[in-house]
């Protein structure tokens, strides 16, 4: 019975230490949840900015004629072409 009695007081013990702590826990968990919430927003306006702003770009390349597309790579090739190579050669 004695032995029944220290178990029981532990066991009240440990329930008291654990109600105790609840309220922390609880304002911690709330925390967490509005700092990853903060979080979520933040990467969906990312995500819609950039959304707008691959939109206004692809909007852009429709109106560059297909003929200036490629008179700007060759122009960029020829650019590397006349560029002196890492051992300091030229190709001209």
């Amino acid at each position: 019975m004695r032995r029944e009695l220290k178990l029981l007081l532990i066991e009240m013990n440990v329930l008291r230490v654990e109600v105790e702590q609840r309220p922390a826990m609880k304002r911690e968990a709330r925390d967490r949840e509005e700092f990853l919430s903060a979080s979520v927003n933040r990467l969906m306006e990312s995500r819609d900015h950039w959304r707008r702003e691959a939109e206004r770009l692809c909007a852009l390349i429709v109106q560059v004629p297909p003929w200036s597309l490629f008179w700007w790579s060759c122009v960029d090739a020829f650019k590397a072409w006349r560029k002196p190579t890492d051992r300091g050669l030229h190709h001209a």
